[in-house]
């Protein structure tokens, strides 16, 4: 399947849907094959139903300023790009607010798919994996 994406943007933007037990919501990541884990806003976790755990033990995770912990929560579901990854679980963490998207699109949604971005075109294509 193909996608299209503002090739003149600072990042490739695609639309996911978050989901949780209060429901689903739309949400704008950046699909970013820097990122090896799938980060979420809190506040968009919490309006699906998924409360950011205080208690649990986080992921240390490498950003490209300093080293955080970033809480781990299991969401219902998360679709983009024509691909679902259902009982996944994401970080948790807020993007500076001079970021225009609600988190990151990791590699680990891509696991086992096809990827091809295409700057030129602006054009994504995405295989998902095989049954």
């Amino acid at each position: 399947m193909i996608f299209r994406f503002d090739p003149a943007r600072r990042i490739v933007a695609v639309t996911a849907f978050l989901s949780g037990p209060l429901g689903t919501t739309e949400a704008e990541l950046a699909l970013d094959t820097g990122a090896s884990r799938t980060l979420i806003s809190p506040k968009l976790l919490a309006f699906v139903g998924c409360p950011i755990p205080t208690d649990a033990a986080g992921l240390v995770v490498t950003t490209g300023s300093r080293r955080e912990i970033m809480p781990k929560v299991v969401v219902s579901g998360v679709t983009a790009l024509g691909h679902a990854v259902r009982n996944f679980q994401v970080l948790a963490h807020q993007l500076p607010a001079s970021t225009s998207v609600h988190g990151l699109l990791g590699l680990d949604f891509f696991h086992d798919c096809r990827l091809e971005i295409n700057f030129r075109a602006g054009t994504i294509v995405l295989e998902p994996p095989h049954d």
